[in-house]
């Protein structure tokens, strides 16, 4: 049986204590996500935003970028100022550049961060 030589990455983050009119403000929300993944080379393929409540600025955001098997998606609750996100993309991407873009223009106070390898690794 021959071996699966899948390599890729998943960053996965928590940001803690951003204020909630970053988040609320969902035009610019996703510009400033849009905008962040261009900068690291990416391309928006399609796009798709869910709010969770009429009362509520909560909302989940998709986007499908061109690497192959990219996509970001974003959890965002501005009523606590928490965003949660992942990127999973090809091995080659720099994740850590798309975190410092989102950290340094969303300001959390607190942020938890983990980068996982995906596939096997020759």
């Amino acid at each position: 049986m021959e071996r699966l030589k899948l390599h890729s990455q998943h960053l996965l983050a928590d940001l803690f204590e951003i204020e909630p009119e970053k988040l609320k403000d969902v035009d610019a929300f996703l510009t400033t996500l849009k905008e962040s993944a261009k900068m690291v080379g990416f391309s928006i393929l399609s796009e798709a935003a869910i709010f969770h409540s009429e009362n509520s600025y909560s909302s989940t955001i998709f986007l499908k970028l061109n690497d192959s098997v990219a996509r970001l998606s974003f959890h965002s609750y501005p009523d606590t100022g928490f965003l949660a996100f992942d990127l999973f993309c090809s091995a080659d991407a720099d994740t850590d550049k798309f975190y410092s873009l989102i950290t340094d223009r969303l300001l959390p106070a607190i942020v938890r961060k983990t980068t996982i390898t995906r596939g096997i690794q020759n």
